[in-house]
């Protein structure tokens, strides 16, 4: 009896949600469904690339803002590709509200740092962190990405976009303590 009734409450997640669990593996999974890496749940919408090179050994994840509040991942991958880029060039892009949705395939090579895309995991946070500051939420879901990445891919290193290129990206009010913790 004690077994049927976990193997019911295990199956309310699939049967109310519609998710399914995995660790990091690829899907082709429609917007309204999602899967797991441990505890963050990747959201997925279908995105037509150009041609995409693999990624390499993950060596380093980087961090990045939108400089603007009401991005999306297919306002990204619209204008990447608007740029003449393969589709968006971070591989996550972490939403206020906490939602975490994958751009790039994960075993494919980014563009989202010139000279510098060679085995490096993006992840984008929607935000102009010059301008704001992190909400607790997005704050909390991307530090639990990056030690779900860092775990599967074996990264110890973590990275702003600023330490690899001329720029003040992911802004002045991005919680670099917060992410520094995890390197």
């Amino acid at each position: 009896m004690q077994y049927i009734l976990l193997v019911a409450l295990l199956a309310i997640p699939v049967l109310v949600f519609g998710f399914r669990r995995k660790s990091g593996q690829e899907s082709e999974e429609s917007e309204d469904r999602g899967v797991f890496l441990e505890d963050v749940q990747i959201r997925y919408v279908n995105l037509l690339f150009g041609p995409l090179s693999p990624l390499g050994k993950p060596e380093k994840i980087t961090l990045h803002h939108t400089a603007s509040t009401n991005d999306t991942v297919q306002s990204i991958h619209a204008y990447h590709k608007s740029k003449g880029w393969a589709g968006i060039g971070y591989h996550y892009v972490v939403y206020a509200n906490g939602e975490v949705w994958q751009g790039r395939p994960s075993d494919k090579k980014v563009a989202h740092t010139e000279m510098q895309n060679e085995g490096n995991i993006g992840v984008c946070f929607v935000g102009n962190f010059d301008t704001h500051s992190m909400p607790q939420k997005q704050l909390e879901v991307g530090k639990a990405l990056i030690k779900q990445i860092q775990r599967t891919k074996g990264i110890k290193t973590v990275t702003f976009h600023k330490n690899l290129k001329s720029t003040n990206c992911p802004g002045k009010n991005f919680p670099y303590s917060s992410f520094l913790q995890l390197s």
